[in-house]
């Protein structure tokens, strides 16, 4: 039975240990032993046209010891017809036994011509050459170190070292263009700032080279890609496949594609803004599906294994579950200005578990809006969640009461269960602008946001910046975060608004002006925001004993809500270590 990956078995023939006595010298000959290594395969490669692994049968390697030096430079065979059989092909390497080694392999088409190799394993990609050349496909792998000392047993897996970039129209999207004069069967590929170098020792990447894939023809094969996640593939028309090397972590590209006939004059190129932070990553493949070919561009973009992990990336992404769901080990690249939400019909726990987000997005909902504006009364469950150095591309809200504009990344509505997130160095597109006074505001970016009715914890998490709208509920434990715009809160009720809990760590809190306080304007003609007692909101504050907040900025707000209940509560134990512009004492 194939099976889904390359998977490399080193087995170690044991042999006895022989002593010699040497009548004329002292010298000892040293002892060798042939090292089996056993190529084995699974079961996906060989089950398509595209990606099936066949024509890589040209195998080099080289053996490191374990510091990495090259001991056995490059090593080269043809014709290695056993790679994809049930049974694998043998080889076999004479080894100095005692001595611990790492053997690097190679495997590729002997026709492919793109790849220079050296003796230390380093290859070199020239990418000059047609798209859609399935010749490119190739395999890499490195051991673990083992020490030839007896009967051991290595196994190592050989993935690819590249991304596969895939388009693909749907089928009556291929027609429309036919029927208006353009058959397309040729396709050619521009993308930017790819790798051309890889250290096969230690999987590094280097080089950025513009790759220009020449027009040449158009896979033959269906492009089957599962966009929506309901567990079955939808089939759209192939119209281009590139490989590019890739590292194991993903790296955004602009791309364009142009799609011929066949005698190349009637084309349609493929370039659009939401082209610009496409994903790539190493043995992982990128899948530009949509209405490519005619009318207004609408496409999704969505990152499936090749063999391994899955990542999800969409211009646009609406997810809308019936029942409780997991979404696990997956990474979602967005490069749009449009919004990904995530929420369900039934009020269901959404679970996600190593989840990774990047790139460019309006932003993320876990939850939203329905109903004459009631949130969805779901869960969001979610550990190990990644989102770093994204970019929100969105003009900015407006939130009237607190006198702010700002751009969040995720806004966890409903009620959010957070442990061991990572939600760092957001940047937004916002432009400033002017207010209702006319005084121009700066669009301030949040990695996080939660917002009026909804409840979120934050366990062992990290955040570079936190905003809390007034009737939001927010506990933080054992976290570190570097901002927390804390709206004021009228105190309606005896929950606390925000609960900086034990083992958490915040460098600021700022709390922000309520829009219920008066606006003055001075002798110099400059406005501000001054306590109006009759509309006193506070913000409803409690640091809980373990807890350290480095600054805590009252910007002028009272202590006090406006029924008299102290709303900032600093319990023993709890450190604040500075407070500043407060108007009274708590």
């Amino acid at each position: 039975m194939h099976k889904n990956l390359f998977q490399l078995m080193a087995v170690i023939i044991a042999a006895f240990s022989i002593t010699a006595c040497q009548q004329d010298s002292n010298e000892t000959t040293p002892q060798t032993q042939d090292v089996k290594f056993v190529i084995d395969t699974e079961s996906c490669i060989g089950t398509r046209a595209i990606s099936d692994g066949t024509g890589a049968t040209q195998l080099s390697w080289a053996v490191f010891n374990d510091q990495g030096e090259l001991i056995h430079s490059k090593a080269t065979k043809n014709d290695v017809q056993g790679l994809l059989s049930d049974e694998g092909y043998s080889m076999y390497i004479s080894l100095a036994k005692g001595q611990t080694y790492r053997v690097a392999f190679w495997a590729q088409n002997p026709e492919c011509e793109a790849y220079t190799i050296s003796d230390d394993m380093k290859v070199t990609i020239d990418y000059a050459g047609i798209n859609n050349d399935e010749l490119r496909d190739a395999f890499t792998a490195v051991t673990e170190p083992f020490t030839v000392d007896g009967d051991n047993v290595i196994s190592v897996v050989l993935r690819r070292p590249f991304a596969q970039v895939n388009v693909g129209a749907y089928p009556w999207d291929m027609q429309y263009a036919a029927e208006s004069g353009l058959t397309v069967t040729k396709s050619a590929a521009k993308i930017e700032g790819v790798a051309n170098v890889i250290n096969l020792f230690d999987g590094s990447v280097e080089g950025s080279v513009d790759v220009e894939y020449t027009l040449s023809a158009i896979p033959e094969e269906d492009l089957k890609v599962d966009v929506d996640e309901n567990g079955e593939a939808e089939i759209y028309e192939y119209l281009s496949m590139s490989y590019l090397l890739a590292d194991t972590t993903p790296s955004s590209h602009k791309m364009s594609f142009t799609f011929t006939d066949e005698s190349e004059t009637a084309q349609a190129p493929f370039i659009y803004s939401g082209l610009e932070f496409v994903p790539i990553q190493r043995n992982w493949r990128t899948n530009i599906v949509g209405r490519i070919l005619t009318g207004d561009i609408s496409f999704n973009i969505k990152i499936d294994p090749i063999y391994e992990n899955e990542q999800v990336h969409s211009a646009g992404l609406y997810y809308n579950f019936t029942e409780d769901t997991l979404i696990e080990n997956k990474v979602f690249a967005f490069n749009t200005n449009e919004a990904a939400t995530f929420t369900s019909e039934n009020n269901n726990v959404i679970t996600m578990n190593d989840v990774v987000f990047s790139g460019r997005v309006q932003y993320i909902a876990m939850g939203e809006y329905r109903d004459k504006g009631n949130y969805v009364e779901f869960t969001n469950v979610m550990t190990n969640v990644k989102a770093e150095n994204m970019v929100v591309d969105h003009p900015g809200i407006e939130n009237v009461k607190a006198i702010d504009y700002m751009a969040p990344l995720v806004f966890l509505r409903g009620v959010s269960i957070l442990e061991n997130c990572t939600f760092t160095g957001t940047t937004t597109t916002a432009q400033p602008f002017a207010d209702n006074y006319g005084d121009m505001r700066e669009v301030l970016p949040y990695d996080c946001g939660v917002p009026n009715s909804c409840e979120a914890s934050f366990n062992n998490c990290t955040v570079d910046r936190l905003y809390a709208w007034s009737h939001s509920r927010i506990t933080i434990t054992n976290s570190n975060i570097k901002y927390i715009r804390c709206s004021t809160h009228h105190n309606s009720d005896s929950r606390a608004h925000v609960t900086i809990g034990e083992g958490a760590v915040v460098d600021e809190i700022f709390v922000t002006s309520s829009g219920l306080a008066k606006r003055v304007k001075d002798e110099n003609g400059q406005y501000h925001w001054i306590d109006d007692p009759a509309n006193r909101w506070a913000p409803s504050l409690i640091i809980k004993a373990g807890a350290t907040v480095k600054r805590l900025d009252m910007n002028n707000r009272p202590s006090l809500d406006k029924y008299g209940n102290l709303s900032v509560i600093i319990e023993e134990g709890a450190v604040v270590e500075e407070i500043v512009n407060a108007i009274d004492e708590f």
